[in-house]
C-alpha cells in the first residue's frame, strides 16, 4: 500500500477507507494500492477501527517522507492499534 496523508484535503470520510487500485502496466509491472486521506479523517478511521488502516499500521510500513505533523499522526496511529 501507498498511504498518503494530504494536508490540503477536506475531511470527507463517511465509511471505511477504500484504496485506489492501479493494475500493472508496461511502465510499472506491479499493482499498487494507494490510500489517500485527510489528516482530520484519520481520527474518524481510528475510532471506527477501520480494517484497512489497521492493516497498514500493523504491517509497520516504511516511512518515505514526513514532517513534524506527520510524525505526530504516525505516533497517534501506532498508539491506537
Amino acid at each position: 500500500h501507498l498511504f498518503e496523508v494530504v494536508d490540503s484535503l477536506p475531511e470527507s470520510l463517511e465509511g471505511e477507507l477504500e484504496p485506489i487500485l492501479y493494475p500493472p502496466s508496461q511502465n510499472f509491472p506491479i499493482s499498487l494500492s494507494a490510500i489517500v486521506i485527510a489528516p482530520g479523517d484519520i481520527e474518524t478511521a481510528i475510532q471506527r477501527k477501520d480494517p484497512l488502516l489497521t492493516e497498514v499500521v500493523l504491517n509497520q510500513p516504511e516511512i518515505l517522507f514526513t514532517n513534524r505533523k506527520g510524525e505526530k499522526l504516525w505516533e497517534r496511529l501506532k498508539n491506537a492499534f
